[in-house]
């Protein structure tokens, strides 16, 4: 079953991605790059630290702040509930071949931003959101790290 939020959820997987990469501030393309490491770490060995689902808030929360568009950004709030919520109810979701692919997923959107490379940021937050949202797991295409 396939999920759409209609205006909003065409925004997001559209515009949040070349919007973050034309003017996110450098502090928030260095938090970028960290959330990036930190999910990657948190997943390769039990969390001593934060929950991977609060580091992945916090990785797309920064890519909606970063677009400096208040819509997006109060959208953050909506979208985290119906994925925090998605992955307990939905039998299907593989969520740990989904969050295998998010790490790599997270990586090549953090570079594309903070390269500013806003077609490839675009594409790449639009596949993943894509990929998300109509609840495909491993057997979905997936986007390379590199």
């Amino acid at each position: 079953m396939s999920i759409s939020l209609s205006a909003p959820d065409k925004m997001m997987r559209h515009s949040a991605g070349s919007f973050a990469a034309k003017r996110a501030t450098e502090a928030q393309l260095t938090d970028l790059r960290r959330l990036a490491g930190e999910f990657s770490q948190c997943l390769k060995a039990p969390p001593l630290g934060r929950p991977s689902d609060d580091i992945e808030m916090d990785f797309h929360r920064t890519i909606l702040e970063a677009t400096q568009n208040k819509i997006l950004v109060r959208m953050h709030h909506v979208l985290a509930a119906f994925f925090a919520r998605s992955a307990r109810e939905n039998e299907s979701w593989n969520v740990k071949c989904t969050t295998d692919k998010s790490v790599c997923e997270h990586k090549a959107i953090a570079a594309a931003i903070c390269e500013r490379n806003v077609e490839q940021a675009r594409a790449l937050l639009g596949v993943h959101l894509s990929v998300l949202i109509s609840g495909h797991t491993c057997e979905s295409d997936s986007i390379s790290p590199d």
